[in-house]
């Protein structure tokens, strides 16, 4: 059962003290995270847009990591950030998917294959403690 069904019924069980509201307004509250719920999930999809904007331009700029993977990073951040219409977002839902897909399993491929290279990170660090 999903968690804004559970609250529904949870209001609709009612605690003593919502025994002062008629049946109508509970049934009105009740009604409220089954309405919000898709609101709330969107918005959720535009915050986490929002951070694969920025991972995707800092991992872009690095010179760690390939340039692809902030490419692919960044659409999956202009994906998400569809959401901010919803009808536009819910179109291309599947867009959405592919790309954030791609993009974090490129990264978690990278990472665990090819890794950071060290050396050069050695001395960026170097360079970085001598200023």
């Amino acid at each position: 059962m999903p968690k804004r069904a559970r609250a529904a019924i949870q209001i609709l069980g009612a605690a003593r003290f919502l025994g002062a509201l008629s049946p109508a307004q509970l049934q009105a509250i009740a009604y409220l995270p089954l309405r919000l719920g898709t609101q709330a999930s969107n918005l959720v999809i535009v915050v986490f847009g929002f951070h694969s904007l920025v991972l995707g331009w800092l991992i872009y700029r690095s010179t760690f990591l390939p340039r692809v993977l902030g490419g692919l990073f960044f659409l999956a951040g202009v994906a998400c950030m569809s959401f901010l219409v919803p009808p536009v977002g819910e179109r291309f839902f599947p867009v959405l998917i592919a790309f954030g897909f791609a993009a974090e399993v490129s990264l978690t491929v990278w990472l665990l294959t090819a890794g950071i290279d060290s050396q050069r990170w050695s001395e960026r660090a170097a360079i970085s403690s001598r200023m």
